[in-house]
């Protein structure tokens, strides 16, 4: 059970390939999907703020994935 928390909290290395994708995926969510969300302007501020703070995390996870530092 511990591994299953520790991995949960601390995932192994993810592939690189995938954070490449996933962050235009986010994106299209930001440009395509968010404008759309029913719940007023506070909605989609919260869910545009979420999305790009999970950008973010992606894009430095790569960077210091690339430097070969270790996460």
């Amino acid at each position: 059970m511990d591994d299953i928390l520790i991995n949960f909290v601390m995932p192994t290395n993810p592939e690189p390939a995938i954070l490449r994708r996933s962050v235009p995926i986010l994106q299209h969510f930001i440009t395509n999907l968010v404008p759309d969300l029913e719940g007023g302007e506070q909605l989609k501020t919260l869910a545009r703020a979420l999305i790009e703070g999970e950008i973010e995390r992606h894009r430095d996870l790569l960077g210091r994935m690339q430097e070969g530092i270790e996460i």
